[in-house]
């Protein structure tokens, strides 16, 4: 009778077969690499659909609780899931803070509206931007402050925001106060193709508000 003598692969060959099923549980069902995955919003250039000779000021700032408390950095955007749902967190490509890419952003738009938009420091806190725009006469001014902006991808991605923003006039007094948001009750967020393209429509959403847009342009 003939004896057959169990084979044993090596340790490192096991580990090398195990490793390529690895992507596979890091991956979603809608076919998302999990690890690793940015977002560039500094593209979420809003529409402006109107237009003013005053020179315009920009400020952002993040006003997400998660933020100020230390929790996840500036540069946070969202989650994306694996396979089994494990979340990852996602930040800005440009490893910026949210609130420098949004500000980028919304300079744009204004910009490709037909403003003249003076240059702010993004990274100024709420104090130092008040003051700045106050010292700065001849100029209407636009502070957006970030309550909520976050996506969520397994299956579907879907975004949430909450933005408000202050109008000052040449004078740096307040002439406007306006937000918008898709936060409604529980609602775990609003299911949306693309979350850039949700970043620009909410930007779009707040700017075109008849609010600011009359403050803007009076």
């Amino acid at each position: 009778m003939v004896e057959f003598k169990k084979q044993y692969l090596p340790k490192t060959l096991l580990f090398l077969i195990a490793l390529t099923f690895v992507p596979v549980s890091l991956t979603g069902c809608g076919g998302h690499t999990a690890i690793n995955r940015t977002e560039n919003y500094i593209y979420a250039w809003p529409r402006v659909n109107y237009t003013s000779n005053v020179p315009l000021l920009v400020g952002v700032i993040d006003k997400r609780p998660y933020v100020i408390n230390g929790k996840v950095k500036p540069s946070y955007v969202g989650l994306m899931r694996g396979g089994f749902g494990n979340p990852w967190y996602m930040h800005t490509e440009s490893g910026q803070p949210l609130s420098d890419d949004l500000y980028q952003a919304v300079s744009s738009g204004y910009r490709n509206a037909g403003f003249v938009v003076d240059d702010v420091k993004s990274s100024m806190n709420h104090a130092e931007i008040t003051s700045y725009f106050a010292s700065k006469r001849g100029a209407k001014k636009i502070l957006i402050k970030i309550l909520e902006w976050k996506s969520d991808t397994y299956k579907r991605s879907k975004f949430n925001y909450d933005l408000s923003a202050l109008i000052y006039d040449e004078n740096g007094e307040i002439i406007a106060e306006t937000a918008e948001t898709n936060l409604k009750g529980n609602s775990p967020g609003e299911a949306v193709v693309s979350p850039l393209d949700a970043g620009r429509g909410a930007l779009s959403k707040l700017l075109n508000n008849k609010q600011i847009k009359e403050a803007l342009t009076m």
